[in-house]
């Protein structure tokens, strides 16, 4: 693997779109409450907008006909039988229409008739193609003036056409009307449709820029091509009702922990397999970061092979932060594992037996110098006796990716598994950590995600199962002889961590 290790961190950067996907709709689903308040934010900004920036323009328009004379045949220019419709004439007006409108000396006209220095409003002229019918509308702030407006422009616009197609007669067909109400009332509906795109389209963005950039472990394949080791199994996400705050006991439903126990099950089958295959007994369980379910997933681990038959020693070695005594009940007593080591303190004073098959190995003090109590002969030659005694010895360290406290232990393991949290670890970030753990050799058995929303098995709400307690025998030079076995009602458990 590392031979391979700059390889396999460029691909990790490789654009997979399934996987995009994936995220998407997760991060989606999870964010949909501030995905929806973003939408919310850009429809009140957008109708905000709306209402600051408008200003209510009304309207009055007009419809008339244009008659152009010819004076070629007729001398009487004012006779009704005068006037007549000539195309080409007609068309020319039309073309002209806009630019008489719009000009100069025209608008000076409606200023002066109107006797003002500006023009409060707009002008706007249309024409029904190949007709000589014409519309004229006139834009302004209040009806009174858009009406006074429209009423200069047609007065003006006759002496202005009259220079470019000559006489004509204009023959109003539709009154002049003005609007009492604006003509652009702001369309809050469409308002509110268009901040709701654009929320939605930014929320959308900002997502699949954060599915592109994530490169979390959500499925098996996503770490098995980075690390030279297996996946073990898959712990889907538990959702349980916590007794107590300080306390990582739950209540689920007997289904849920049939469940979970199958699951467990198929995790510690192939751990066993793996086991066997590489000769190993001592099995150290460690995590990129805190809280991703080492300590639950050892515990859980330890009762199963107990359960098998396999005599399990179950040792707590994480000396910064001891949680096994915690998970087992044991928080009122004092078990100081750093004394028991250097012979300070009686060995029995850190053990507790669970069942004829289990003994614990706990700490509930924080250790002063924990490295170099990792690193101790003392710490070598306690493994070394649980390990010739036992079936299987566990050890729960502390996570390997912010302390060299697992690459301590490494040397006295056969095998490490490594406990992954679904798509909260960068891949980047557990690859680095586990090239922490090699020596001489590889000693990764396989690894196991944790917490997984969605997989593919279809799994539901998992719990923890129940187990006997009973005499377990003593070991070695440590002479564990009898001790107090606390009974305590059935529990259960979730894969996680604080």
């Amino acid at each position: 693997m590392q031979q391979n290790t700059e390889q396999q961190k460029n691909d990790v950067f490789e654009i997979d779109l399934g996987r995009i996907i994936q995220i998407f709709l997760q991060t989606a689903k999870r964010l949909w409450l501030p995905m929806l308040l973003v939408v919310a934010l850009f429809v009140a900004t957008v109708v905000s907008v709306q209402q600051i920036g408008y200003k209510p323009s009304y309207k009055a328009y007009c419809t008339f006909s244009v008659h152009v004379v010819n004076k070629a045949t007729l001398s009487d220019t004012h006779s009704i039988y005068a006037v007549y419709y000539d195309q080409d004439l007609a068309e020319q007006l039309d073309a002209t229409f806009s630019y008489l409108i719009n000009s100069d000396f025209l608008t000076d006209d409606i200023r002066e008739y109107l006797g003002e220095e500006t023009v409060d409003g707009s002008i706007k002229a249309s024409s029904i193609e190949g007709s000589n019918i014409f519309m004229m509308t006139t834009y302004s702030s209040t009806p009174e003036k858009a009406g006074a407006l429209l009423d200069a422009v047609m007065t003006v616009y006759y002496d202005a056409a009259r220079y470019v197609v000559g006489e004509m007669n204009i023959q109003m067909i539709e009154d002049p009307v003005v609007s009492e109400t604006p003509y652009n009332k702001p369309d809050w509906k469409k308002g509110a449709l268009v901040g709701a795109g654009i929320g939605l389209v930014l929320s959308a963005c900002a997502i699949v820029a954060y599915a592109m950039l994530r490169r979390t472990v959500l499925n098996p394949s996503d770490l098995e091509k980075y690390l030279n080791m297996p996946c073990f199994g898959v712990i889907p996400l538990l959702q349980t009702k916590r007794i107590l705050a300080d306390d990582p006991a739950a209540v689920s439903t007997s289904h849920e922990q049939g469940s979970f126990r199958e699951s467990i099950r198929g995790i510690a089958r192939k751990l066993e397999h793996a086991m066997r295959k590489n000769g190993a007994k001592v099995i150290l369980v460690t995590s990129t970061a805190p809280g991703e379910g080492k300590s639950a997933l050892s515990q859980n681990l330890a009762e199963s092979f107990a359960h098998w038959g396999k005599n399990v020693v179950l040792l707590d070695g994480d000396l910064r932060r001891p949680s096994l005594y915690r998970r087992y009940g044991y928080k009122q007593e004092h078990m100081p594992l750093e004394s028991a080591l250097f012979g300070k303190t009686p060995m029995d004073a850190v053990l507790r037996k669970r069942n004829d098959n289990l003994i614990l190995v706990l700490n509930s003090v924080p250790a002063e110098k924990p490295t170099v109590i990792a690193d101790s002969s003392e710490m070598k030659a306690m493994i070394a006796s649980f390990a010739s005694q036992a079936d299987v010895v566990i050890i729960d360290t502390p996570p390997c990716g912010q302390l060299s406290d697992a690459a301590l232990y490494q040397q006295y393991a056969d095998g490490i598994v490594y406990v992954v949290q679904q798509d909260r670890i960068a891949v980047r970030q557990i690859v680095d950590a586990a090239e922490s753990l090699y020596d001489s050799e590889n000693k990764l058995l396989g690894y196991v995600i944790n917490g997984a929303r969605q997989v593919s098995q279809g799994y539901g709400k998992y719990g923890y199962g129940k187990y006997s307690y009973g005499k377990y025998g003593g070991y070695g030079k440590y002479g564990y002889g009898k001790y107090s076995v606390y009974s305590e009602p059935e529990q259960t458990g979730i894969i996680s961590e604080r």
